[in-house]
């Protein structure tokens, strides 16, 4: 890969001051191919956050100011418009509750030298913050590997992918639009693949505060997804498995998006389940079960 290459590096954020002033000193302390841009996309932020980053006065900063906060989809594409159209060549969308390891992206960029027919790239992503700091300050040699999913709070994304593809679903607003932008990457012919390099990542930074809403999209969202690229046993077994996650504290809580369905308590949460579960069974009448939509383009 050229040392030529635009790298833009986009950072999504509402009302996220908090995360910003950990993750932005990490993330510009790290080392970058010599035309790396950031920009940090503010959702109608009212935290001073616009603020924080302006103190920061680094020049290769730059604010993309929305107008309302849209979602990750539709705010994450309102970035990948601008970096486009600035001749971006690699595309890299982060969350913005995360730390990284100093070569963070330097490593994982190899993976489109030394690997073929690369739709995506991403990192290890962990969540224990000693781990991280105990395995980032450890010289391992780069190993690369071919995955089916690559975490959403970190993707790299070559130009060409947007212009085969489109750009993401906004219709998820949040959850599972990433793994729908992966998997329609993957029924193009490419792959997705990971470095051993490590980043962190405190998860649901903006969503945490609200957890009902956060459950709600999760679970309609799960179920679309499945409707859209599983069979309907597999989706029928999934929603079984999300309706016990939702009323049942704790149960196969192993992964993020289990721990997702559960908001406050078993009867609310099955309130949110039934409607959740309702918008998809309209849907399925709507527009019939696969669900298809309309591929937003770039243009």
């Amino acid at each position: 890969m050229s040392n030529n290459l635009k790298i833009y590096i986009l950072i999504l954020n509402w009302n996220g001051i908090n995360h910003l002033k950990y993750m932005l000193p990490s993330l510009l302390e790290c080392e970058y191919p010599e035309h790396t841009k950031f920009i940090v996309i503010d959702a109608d932020s009212n935290d001073n956050s616009i603020e924080y980053v302006e103190s920061l006065n680094h020049k290769n900063i730059n604010i993309l100011k929305l107008d309302n906060n849209y979602g990750w989809a539709k705010s994450n594409n309102i970035g990948i418009r601008h970096a486009y159209k600035a001749g971006a060549d690699i595309i890299v969308l982060l969350n913005n509750d995360m730390r990284f390891s100093k070569k963070w992206l330097i490593n994982t960029l190899e993976i489109f030298n030394k690997r073929e027919n690369v739709g995506m790239a991403g990192c290890e992503v962990i969540t224990d913050k000693n781990k991280f700091e105990e395995f980032s300050a450890k010289k391992i040699p780069i190993a690369i590997e071919k995955v089916q999913n690559i975490s959403g709070c970190c993707m790299i994304i070559p130009r060409f992918i947007f212009q085969k593809i489109g750009l993401i679903n906004e219709e998820y607003i949040f959850y599972e639009e990433e793994i729908d932008f992966q998997k329609r990457i993957k029924l193009m012919g490419y792959n997705l693949f990971k470095s051993n390099t490590y980043v962190w990542h405190l998860h649901d930074g903006s969503m945490r505060n609200f957890p009902e809403k956060k459950a709600y999209l999760a679970i309609r969202n799960s179920i679309l997804i499945s409707r859209r690229y599983d069979k309907l046993i597999i989706t029928l077994i999934k929603i079984l498995n999300i309706l016990l996650c939702s009323i049942i504290k704790n149960y196969r809580k192993h992964t993020m998006t289990n721990k997702r369905y559960y908001a406050v308590s078993p009867l609310k949460n099955f309130k949110i389940f039934i409607k959740a579960f309702s918008w998809n069974v309209a849907d399925l009448f709507k527009r019939g079960y696969k669900a298809k939509v309309k591929i937003i383009k770039l243009d």
